[in-house]
């Protein structure tokens, strides 16, 4: 019986631990394809973000990139804008100089002719002698702009310039003139090409003077130009506005226009004040003494001084027939009150009261 029950337990023994491997290997194989998900998950979240880096890298190349060429776009319009301004700047110098250069280069062809021609120089003196003198002019002028842009007086250097294009134009003159100084045509434009020069950076010089001026402040800005239908529609305002300009420095047209409208708007109103003023005291009669009888005591009369104001005469200057007027009026419109009355005739109220209907009997009461 024990050897029964032994083998009993040996085989049941052997039973449990098979089933204790089979679930070892099942548990071992579960454990073994969760892994295997785990490590496919991580490749493929490596991989994803393999992807993003990559295409973070691609945006950020395409973000440089665009950004190289948005400042190479920007370099270029800056360089083209040095250069548009470059050649307006060297434009409005050619503007400048080349008509005061163009007459000059006629009037120095006039004096190699005169010096070949009049003096007998060879052609390259002869060139030199009318770039000396040319240039002299040329170089006083120039100190006549310095001295008169800074501050000083130009008389003694604009008078030396005006000599030495007056001795030029009398050389080119001469020169190409016919017997006894006669006229000829390319006398008087090698003449005048001298003057001309000259007179052209006369111009230039004060045109840059008086702007000098103006910036340093020590030119008052240009007046503003009120046109053609102001000075005709309103030229008592438009005048005062441009005086007002004048004086307070109005710059713009519509500030010098709103300070003269309230000039003369505060004008009328003074004006008006002024006028109420003198019709009141026109029409305001002064105090008359009276004199009443009165009796002492002892039964004699003696006159005395009434202290109460009574109505006079208007003054010169006033409104003779006053009463006659507001009484009309108040018969004509009995429910109008003094004020209304006042304003239809242009009296003081204070007068139309005086005036009007019952007031002696209110004055006496």
């Amino acid at each position: 019986m024990s050897l029964i029950s032994t083998v009993t337990a040996a085989r049941t023994e052997a039973a449990e631990q098979r089933r204790l491997d089979a679930d070892a290997e099942v548990e071992r194989q579960a454990r073994a394809a969760q892994l295997a998900l785990e490590v496919e998950a991580a490749k493929r979240e490596s991989a994803r973000q393999d992807r993003v880096a990559a295409e973070q890298a691609r945006a950020e190349q395409d973000a440089a990139k665009a950004a190289r060429k948005a400042a190479g776009k920007t370099r270029q319009a800056a360089a083209w804008q040095v250069r548009v301004a470059t050649a307006r700047k060297v434009g409005e110098g050619a503007l400048w100089i080349g008509p005061i250069l163009a007459p000059m280069a006629v009037a120095w062809v006039g004096q190699v002719q005169f010096a070949m021609g009049v003096l007998g120089w060879p052609v390259w003196a002869a060139l030199v002698f009318a770039a000396a003198f040319e240039l002299t002019t040329a170089y006083v002028a120039r100190l006549d702009f310095l001295a008169r842009h800074d501050g000083d007086s130009g008389t003694v250097f604009r008078a030396a310039t005006w000599l030495f294009a007056l001795i030029a134009a009398a050389m080119n003159y001469a020169h190409a003139a016919g017997p006894g100084m006669a006229p000829t045509g390319a006398a008087v434009a090698y003449g005048l090409m001298s003057l001309t020069g000259i007179a052209l950076w006369e111009l230039l010089s004060l045109y840059r003077h008086r702007k000098h001026l103006r910036d340093t402040g020590l030119r008052p800005a240009p007046l503003p130009r009120f046109g053609l239908a102001r000075w005709t529609n309103f030229p008592a305002i438009t005048w005062m506005a441009r005086r007002l300009a004048i004086r307070d420095g109005h710059a713009t047209v519509e500030a010098a226009w709103q300070a003269a409208t309230a000039y003369w708007t505060d004008r009328a109103a003074a004006k008006a004040t002024g006028m109420n003023a003198k019709t009141i005291a026109a029409n305001t009669p002064p105090a008359k003494p009276v004199k009443v009888r009165t009796t002492a005591a002892n039964g004699d009369g003696i006159s005395e001084p009434d202290p109460r104001p009574v109505s006079a005469p208007p003054l010169p200057g006033g409104r003779a027939n006053a009463a006659k007027d507001v009484a009309k009026v108040a018969a004509a419109h009995p429910d109008w009150k003094p004020a209304q009355i006042a304003a239809k005739l242009r009296l003081s109220e204070r007068t139309v009261r005086r005036y009007m209907p019952g007031a002696a009997v209110e004055v006496a009461a």
